[in-house]
């Protein structure tokens, strides 16, 4: 836990430049992570899935083995668990930004498959 300490307060005085606008422009700051965050927050919610349905697969393979049966249940309800939170918060995050006026008023897309050719 000290480390952690030590590792967090010699990082966020890095950040003091940047939030007095001595290095560069906010919004192009915050833009540049909120770019970021919206090609992880998709790979983060396929993650979660991918746990919820390996779940399910465990739960329905392990049905004469109890102890596949509860690491399968207890997967399940962690991708449930992850997805819900994920979402919520996307939520929340979009409706606050159009609560507030700073946020597009386009509907988000959602990332899909292409067709097969």
């Amino acid at each position: 836990m000290k480390n952690y300490y030590k590792i967090l307060g010699s990082t966020v005085p890095l950040l003091f430049p940047m939030l007095v606008l001595a290095q560069g422009d906010v919004q192009a700051f915050l833009s540049s992570i909120i770019g970021v965050l919206n090609q992880v927050v998709p790979l983060l919610i396929a993650i979660a899935g991918v746990v919820f349905l390996w779940g399910v697969v465990l739960f329905v393979m392990g049905a004469g083995d109890e102890e596949k049966r509860k690491t399968g249940r207890n997967l399940i309800i962690y991708g449930l668990i992850g997805l819900a939170v994920m979402i919520s918060f996307w939520g929340l995050v979009n409706i606050l930004l159009a609560t507030f006026g700073t946020g597009s008023r386009a509907i988000p897309t959602i990332p899909s498959i292409p067709p097969p050719r």
